[in-house]
This record gives structure tokens, sequence and C-alpha cells, in this order.
């Protein structure tokens, strides 16, 4: 390696010369979408609107407030646990 870079070849200048240590390249290409390709991603559906999504949570809000009044036996216990996971599974 010479130090002058005025030479038509690229070449590195010797400050940089193995200044990073070792290196190693590993690629890895997807080519899985190549088979379809008018194909898009798949995007996850939005399962519930809006208006279902803030029924099931006034549901929950609901059901919590009679089971801190006291006012729900087992089933309603089973039903806000059944909201709570939907609610969490929907993100």
């Amino acid at each position: 390696m010479s130090d002058d870079n005025t030479k038509r070849e690229a070449e590195p200048s010797p400050a940089s010369a193995g200044s990073h240590g070792p290196v190693s390249v590993s690629a890895y290409v997807d080519r899985s979408a190549c088979d379809f390709p008018d194909s898009r991603p798949l995007r996850r559906p939005r399962l519930l609107t809006s208006d279902e999504e803030e029924a099931i949570r006034a549901a929950l809000g609901w059901l919590l407030w009679c089971e801190q009044n006291g006012q729900i036996g087992d089933g309603g216990r089973k039903d806000i646990a059944t909201l709570r996971a939907l609610l969490e599974r929907l993100g």
C-alpha cells in the first residue's frame, strides 16, 4: 500500500489499514416472495371495529364494578378473565 492516494485505482489510506480488525460477512437473502412476485406482505387484519372494542371495554368495566361491589359470581369472574384475555390478544 502506498501513501499516495492520487492514483487512478482506489486504495485505502494507510491510516485505516487494519484499524477495524478482522471482519466476517454473512449474507442472508429472503427469496420466499420470489415465487409469488405479485404478492404483498401479510398484515394482521383488524378483528374488531373501534366501536366493538369500546363496547367490550365498557362491558369489562361494568363487570369489574360489579365485582368490586360484591354483585358478581364465579361466572362473572370467568367473563372478566375472558374479556381481559381477548383485549390483550387484540393488542
